[in-house]
């Protein structure tokens, strides 16, 4: 009975929702360490056969995420500190590399509407082990359920600040927090 219901449910999620937020097309993209904004350019409009852009728009939203950061998949929980800050830090450049590579196809490939693109930044699992997890000066006690949501609440608001700073030009972070 569970697996008809989704079967049902998701075609109407992917038919009605994504137009709601704003979005038609996503795209799930990894962190990559050598991806420049050269390479960015080619995730987000079709190239020709002569390696030329053609000015079709692949998408207008993207999932920017990471398997693992330093060693750790962000799935599983165990991340510590220095893990989210640096998690952070390459989730924020990308986030600025995708900024100024749709800014440089945008000057020869304008979109209707002037809408910018939305991205989402992964959110990892953060579990709730007996154990503490220390930024900026601040610990936090995962198994103490106020602790946990100040974590979260904290990642939250280091997005929000990058969002927020006044430096994406194209892009813009959507945050929902429910």
């Amino acid at each position: 009975m569970k697996k008809s219901l989704i079967f049902v449910i998701w075609p109407l999620f992917c038919l009605f929702i994504p137009s709601a937020v704003g979005w038609n097309k996503s795209a799930l993209i990894y962190h990559q360490e050598t991806r420049n904004v050269e390479s960015w350019k080619r995730h987000f409009m079709r190239v020709g056969e002569d390696g030329k852009f053609v000015g079709q728009w692949l998408f207008d939203h993207a999932i920017l995420t990471t398997f693992k950061i330093n060693g750790k998949d962000i799935a599983y929980g165990g991340l510590d500190g220095p893990d989210l800050v640096s998690l952070l830090d390459n989730l924020s450049s990308d986030v600025r590399q995708v900024d100024k590579a749709i800014g440089e196809l945008l000057v020869t490939f304008p979109r209707n509407g002037g809408q910018l693109f939305q991205l989402s930044l992964a959110m990892p699992y953060i579990d709730g082990q007996d154990r503490t997890v220390s930024v900026e000066g601040q610990s936090y006690h995962l198994r103490n359920p106020l602790d946990l949501k100040n974590l979260v609440e904290w990642y939250i608001r280091k997005i929000n600040g990058l969002r927020q700073s006044g430096e994406l030009k194209n892009v813009t972070i959507t945050v929902k927090i429910s």
